[in-house]
């Protein structure tokens, strides 16, 4: 990055906005990116549920799924896995993408839409997604999901506090885990080594992936954790919560790195950037 001195104008210039992303789906549910840049993909909840998968450059949408809510689990859909702030809004989103995330290598898809969950593989021109798999749990509705670096497991969070984690080459349960209040976050962490899961009350419970022992838990947040990303170069987690705060954790022991990052209003999201030296 060029130096910036005092009193001079920044180089970069302003962030400007190039191309909008419109959609008459409802409320955006999840949004994730392609680890080349080049494809995006958005989830939706509304009277439909949808993903859609974009190209940017040119700017256009390249394929959609759209998926049917389970009826049997219609009646028991957790408003605590909706989008922040989708129910003041006042619409119907019986039908939703509750969750989309992507393997870090960029082949693997995977959502959770309409009580079950959905695993895609890009085709070899990223055009398509083509379905792999899909899997339920029983009695409940899937409500988060996430995938390992290769693609080759997935972890999925049933709004009952269960957690199944999956073989996706035998389509198999490998090991189960159980917290008592709604996740709101999972996702496998530390190189795949660790699965984590935040909930509604704020709290983070860590699993050792093969093992299936319990690594830790902690207080993270007052109220809802509504995000948390991982720095596999500084080997700690920041979460966002209800609460309008944003933290840094170590990992070893739980505990907090550095002060709060108090904001005005909830936090939802926040990555690492430069080698985990910055969170934006």
């Amino acid at each position: 990055m060029p130096t910036i001195l005092p009193g001079t104008a920044p180089s970069l210039g302003a962030i400007i906005v190039s191309s909008k992303l419109s959609t008459k789906h409802g409320v955006n549910a999840r949004i994730c990116m392609h680890p080349q840049g080049h494809r995006i993909f958005s989830g939706w909840c509304g009277r439909s549920s949808d993903v859609e998968m974009w190209s940017l450059d040119p700017l256009r949408r390249m394929d959609h799924q759209t998926f049917e809510l389970i009826p049997e689990l219609e009646e028991i859909t957790h408003p605590l896995l909706l989008p922040h702030g989708a129910l003041a809004l006042g619409g119907d989103f019986q039908a939703t993408v509750y969750d989309v995330g992507m393997s870090e290598n960029g082949d693997r898809i995977a959502v959770s839409a309409g009580g079950l969950a959905y695993i895609f593989a890009l085709s070899d021109d990223d055009a398509r997604l083509n379905p792999l798999t899909d899997f339920e749990m029983s009695n409940t509705v899937i409500g988060r999901v996430g995938l390992s670096k290769r693609g080759k497991k997935a972890v999925s969070a049933g709004q009952d506090g269960s957690i199944f984690v999956w073989s996706l080459k035998k389509n198999t349960v490998t090991h189960r885990f159980r917290i008592s209040r709604v996740p709101t976050v999972v996702r496998f962490i530390w190189n795949d080594m660790l699965i984590m899961a935040g909930d509604h009350e704020g709290r983070v419970i860590c699993w050792e992936t093969n093992e299936g022992k319990r690594h830790l838990q902690f207080q993270a947040h007052s109220s809802r954790l509504l995000n948390a990303r991982f720095s596999s170069e500084r080997g700690c987690l920041v979460t966002c919560g209800e609460d309008r705060v944003a933290r840094v954790w170590n990992l070893e022991v739980g505990a907090q790195i550095g002060a709060d990052m108090p904001h005005n209003d909830v936090v939802t999201d926040a990555i690492f950037c430069y080698s985990g030296r910055f969170i934006v």
